[in-house]
């Protein structure tokens, strides 16, 4: 039986109102504020990361090698407060190189069942997830 992953954690310090220095639990600082990352724009950009080193390490399992990878992360929010996320759409542009398209197309669906962060996300609202190749 696997370990299971060290729990993840952040702290965050506030600087002024509104301003906040996050400290990684993994390393690394992110300062959010006025002219910083808004809090959705963290949790898309959590996404991308997440599903772009999952998408790695599936390509490495199964051995292939693509041209270039691009990911967009796209979220609807409702109006009124909370301004939840009320869609995300995440589309994948993958230059497959002599990767088989098949392949490839298998490697983002094992993508979409292995990342924690897009599990979570659609515990809580539609995700679409689209596939361009050259």
């Amino acid at each position: 039986m696997p370990e299971p992953p060290p729990p993840a954690g952040v702290l965050a310090t506030r600087r002024s109102p509104g301003s906040y220095r996050i400290e990684l639990g993994s390393g690394g600082r992110i300062e959010v504020g006025t002219e910083g990352p808004r809090s959705v724009d963290l949790v898309l950009a959590g996404l991308a990361a997440c599903s772009g080193r999952t998408l790695d390490q599936i390509l490495r399992r199964m051995r292939l090698e693509v041209a270039g990878v691009e990911l967009t992360v796209r979220g609807e929010r409702r109006p009124e407060p909370p301004e939840i996320l009320t869609r995300v759409e995440l589309t994948w542009r993958i230059a497959a190189g002599s990767a088989p398209a098949h392949r490839v197309r298998r490697a983002i669906e094992l993508c979409e069942r292995h990342c924690p962060v897009l599990a979570m996300l659609r515990a809580a609202t539609p995700v679409e997830v689209r596939l361009e190749m050259t």
